[in-house]
Formats: structure tokens, C-alpha cells, sequence
């Protein structure tokens, strides 16, 4: 029985493990999002209006990200 109790720490762990391996890369991608703003950019309509642009397919929102 002690075995089993053991199992499940070892498979706790390496679910918690992974939880933190993968969320590592989106903290690092988080950082570079306030230098990809443009105030210049804000407000630009989405690809399929008449004056929208290939690179903001989704337009822009009010601090120039697009989204």
C-alpha cells in the first residue's frame, strides 16, 4: 500500500512539473508585449475593412496592440 501512496506524489509532482515548464515560455513572451505597443498604430481597422492593413489582422485596440 505504501508504494501506491508514493505513486501518486510521483505523479503529482510531475503534473505540477509540467504545469511549470509550460507556463515558464509564456512569462518570458509576456515581457516583450509593452515594447510591441505604437501609439501611432492605434485604432487600425481589421484586415477585411476598407483601410485595413495585412499586418493587423484584427486591428489594433487603443494602445496600438494588436489583438
Amino acid at each position: 500500500m505504501s508504494w501506491l501512496r508514493y505513486f501518486k506524489v510521483l505523479v503529482g509532482g510531475a503534473i505540477l512539473l509540467l504545469l511549470c515548464v509550460a507556463a515558464w515560455p509564456r512569462r518570458c513572451w509576456r515581457r516583450a508585449i509593452p515594447r510591441r505597443r505604437q501609439l501611432e498604430d492605434r485604432l487600425r481597422p481589421p484586415r477585411w475593412t476598407e483601410n485595413g492593413s495585412a499586418a493587423y489582422f484584427l486591428g489594433t485596440d487603443n494602445l496600438g496592440r494588436t489583438c
